[in-house]
């Protein structure tokens, strides 16, 4: 895979846009089995130097036992490009994804999973399985409530 090198630019007066003050977020992620850990490091948002009207957010992904890996959500304003560097963590990640924990949960990373909205059709239909789904949960949970309700009044 060919990445491509962007000189970025800082939004702030800061002259070195590689410093620790400019990582916006962070988060440590363990091996389910093991002591592998993952870092991830989010940047902040900057101009690219060579195309004034596009954003870039650095990623960068640390494993316990190798070089950290560096890759780059773009936008056209600072908000796209943070946005897109978290689809990048998922989509960066997405092999291990069932090998990692955040707060305990295996494959739960606590980055979301960014749904595109560009055609109204499949946001309609997307919105419309999530309601369903939604349904779907809570009439089990009111389901099992009911069995175990039942299952106490015949002691």
């Amino acid at each position: 895979m060919v990445q491509r090198r962007f000189q970025v630019v800082p939004s702030s007066r800061r002259s070195n846009a590689e410093g620790p003050a400019n990582i916006i977020a962070s988060r440590r992620l363990r091996a389910v089995r093991g002591r592998e850990r993952v870092d991830i490091k989010l940047f902040m948002p900057c101009r690219v130097e060579r195309r004034k009207s596009e954003w870039a957010c650095r990623v960068e992904i640390a494993r316990t036992s190798q070089e950290p890996t560096h890759t780059f959500g773009r936008g056209i304003d600072a908000l796209q490009a943070l946005v897109n560097a978290l689809s990048a963590v998922r989509h960066a990640l997405r092999n291990e994804l069932g090998t990692l924990t955040w707060l305990g949960v295996p494959g739960e990373i606590g980055v979301p999973r960014m749904v595109p909205d560009e055609d109204p059709d499949f946001l309609a239909l997307f919105e419309h399985l999530l309601l369903a789904e939604r349904y779907r949960v809570v009439l089990a949970k009111k389901a099992g409530h009911r069995s175990r309700s039942k299952s106490h009044r015949k002691r």
